[in-house]
């Protein structure tokens, strides 16, 4: 029992980012994403969704084998990004969806089915494109709700140390390493970037826009952990998972 919930956890959520990366030709936007360079691999979500899958099947490795120490070090420090990065495509992009979907979302000219999208809400002479339901919810939603429940549930809170000496800087390496890779996009596909909401804006209010996701980023990875109850993890203590963690507390006693 005490590694059956970890395991259908693990083997549900990553079953579901593994269709999502595979059925992403369900975009009616996918034949134009692939005609311009980077293709899908240019959108933040694309890269959320290979860190929280790359976590997720380091946690099946660690359920199926508990004392492979390699797997839970790699896994903890995959997850400390997939954290930031998730639940910050989630936040944005719902917010938007919600909000201004024109600025997230793709516009064609009424009655262009060169594509062959489904037409959307109508914004002047342009279609807003939206993703279909299913596969918006486990691109958007499914990686950030799977990384902050395995988090919760199956992995100890972080340390002083890794909050905020290993975190920043890891935050701040991805911040680096998308803003560099979209500017270089963009320049391929003359102006045209990933995202409405960077095409339209000016070059110092993207890099704004870079550094104010990487800002909300750290404080939602600095959020989950602060409602972590601490010390073991949660199916651990009600003895529902293997108790290989150790309190976090006994670290920053010994400071």
């Amino acid at each position: 029992m005490s590694t059956v919930v970890p395991l259908l956890f693990h083997g549900t959520a990553a079953s579901i980012m593994l269709w999502a990366y595979n059925s992403l030709s369900l975009s009616p936007m996918h034949p134009l994403i692939m005609a311009r360079k980077g293709g899908h691999w240019g959108f933040l979500t694309i890269q959320g969704l290979v860190f929280a899958s790359i976590t997720i099947w380091l946690g099946l490795i660690c359920d199926l084998l508990p004392s492979f120490a390699v797997a839970k070090t790699g896994k903890r420090y995959f997850q400390m990004i997939s954290i930031a990065l998730a639940c910050t495509i989630s936040c944005i992009y719902w917010g938007l969806i919600l909000t201004a979907p024109h600025l997230i979302l793709p516009r064609l000219p009424v009655g262009d089915n060169s594509f062959g999208f489904i037409p959307g809400e109508t914004t002047g002479e342009l279609v807003v494109v939206y993703i279909p339901l299913h596969l918006d919810l486990a691109l958007h939603a499914v990686p950030g709700i799977s990384m902050a429940l395995d988090f919760l549930l199956f992995e100890k809170k972080y340390t002083w140390h890794e909050m905020w000496m290993q975190a920043p800087g890891m935050v701040l390496l991805f911040v680096f390493w998308y803003g560099g890779l979209t500017e270089y996009l963009g320049e391929l596909n003359d102006g045209i970037f990933p995202y409405p909401f960077l095409t339209v804006n000016p070059l110092p209010i993207r890099v704004a826009i870079y550094c104010g996701a990487g800002t909300l980023a750290y404080l939602s990875f600095l959020f989950l952990n602060a409602i972590h109850p601490g010390g073991k993890a949660v199916m651990a203590k009600v003895g529902m998972m293997h108790d290989d963690t150790t309190s976090v507390d006994n670290k920053q006693k010994t400071k």
